[in-house]
């Protein structure tokens, strides 16, 4: 499934091909395996990933699917998720919960992405000042293996990509 691109996951997720939540096992499983490698997600979340994909395959049954219905999305980790974990890379929040979802995600539950993790945050407010980087989580550390990637606040989004770990990231 790692191989075939949004057009034909959505037409296989159409088509009964696989469900959405064999999809999202299959990206959950694959974010697992590379993590530890490549420090990309803060937070994994089966039971709510797999709460979306159970929804997301009801909405197909039903016909009421749009193109994107099923389609794992991993968030930057500064866009809150109702009731997931939201640090925007800092140490003070690491245990924040979000009450609330951001637009862009609230925008993406609409079209039927199933929300699969959040992402390391990088950017000025943990890579400008030493200190800043000291109150910081750790960072994505595909960077230095990924040569064709800046090291900015979209690297994380464009290396979990190109990892193969993820169909879409907002950020």
């Amino acid at each position: 499934m790692i191989e075939l691109s949004l057009t034909e996951l959505s037409r296989a997720l159409a088509g009964r091909r696989f469900s959405s939540v064999e999809l999202a096992q299959c990206y959950l499983q694959r974010a697992g395996a590379l993590n530890p490698d490549i420090n990309a997600f803060i937070t994994l979340d089966a039971e709510k990933t797999l709460a979306q994909a159970r929804a997301a395959d009801a909405r197909i049954a039903a016909g009421e699917a749009g193109p994107l219905t099923g389609i794992p999305v991993a968030h930057k980790d500064i866009f809150c998720q109702d009731g997931w974990r939201t640090t925007c890379g800092s140490r003070m929040l690491e245990n924040f919960i979000a009450p609330y979802s951001a637009t862009v995600v609230e925008r993406c539950n609409q079209a039927g992405l199933v929300s699969l993790a959040t992402l390391v945050r990088i950017g000025v407010a943990t890579s400008m000042y030493p200190a800043r980087r000291a109150a910081a989580l750790p960072p994505l550390t595909a960077i230095s293996s990924c040569s064709v990637l800046p090291n900015s606040a979209h690297t994380v989004s464009a290396a979990t990509s190109a990892y193969v770990a993820t169909t879409i990231a907002t950020g």
